[in-house]
């Protein structure tokens, strides 16, 4: 995965420092590198189908900090499941001057435990919760714009279009002795979708910046 990612960085910076009088048949012509980012990204697709599904039958964990009595943790999980997260559609690629459009979209991620737990102690202060369930996203898309570096960084500008069709949470969560499940799943799929649709211009603007900033601080 990180060489197929770092492949792609080195082949977009490298079309980019092309001097602007050099002007070759090869890179006059879009589809040669609409061709080699799809390529790139039909890699990463196929990873991703080839780990779908991802399953853990029982796994468990502990850590104690190294000074005694200050915080220690233990945990579990029994039949994790998750899957639908390989069934990615790229729908678009397009690169034009010095602008990148990708688009993909993803049908449905669905993940289920059947039994996850925690005990956290801190100091004297004992935390315990569990979670049992299913969770489910449907219908994700994402379309980036990116206009490639021309003042020395690898993207100048981005932006963002996220959304998502629905959110199924049937979860059932306890911390302590609180049973905290119905109000967290009305608020995935009740709440959280209708924040979604409503601030997406400002979900979708803070999601590109942060990109850009984690962009800028790389390359």
């Amino acid at each position: 995965m990180k060489t197929i990612a770092f492949a792609l960085v080195v082949m977009l910076v490298g079309v980019n420092a092309l001097p602007s009088e050099v002007e070759t048949a090869e890179f006059k012509n879009t589809r040669i590198i609409d061709d080699l980012v799809r390529g790139v990204l039909e890699a990463v697709i196929e990873l991703a189908k080839a780990a779908d599904p991802y399953t853990v039958d029982s796994a468990s964990g502990d850590y104690n900090f190294p000074v005694p009595g200050v915080f220690s943790a233990v945990a579990s999980v029994e039949n994790f499941r998750a899957s639908g997260f390989g069934n990615i559609e790229l729908d678009d690629v397009s690169f034009s001057g010095s602008s990148l459009r990708v688009e993909i979209s993803l049908t449905g991620v669905q993940a289920s435990v059947d039994s996850a737990s925690a005990i956290v102690k801190i100091f004297s202060r004992t935390i315990s919760g569990s979670i049992s369930g299913s969770l489910a996203v449907s219908n994700v898309r994402v379309a980036v714009v990116a206009q490639l570096g021309l003042t020395g960084y690898l993207v100048d500008d981005l932006e963002v279009d996220f959304s998502v069709g629905g959110l199924e949470s049937d979860l059932n969560i306890r911390i302590n002795d609180w049973d905290l499940s119905d109000r967290i799943n009305n608020w995935i799929n009740v709440t959280l979708p209708a924040a979604l649709e409503k601030y997406s211009e400002q979900i979708n603007r803070l999601v590109a910046r942060a990109v850009l900033l984690i962009l800028g601080r790389l390359f």
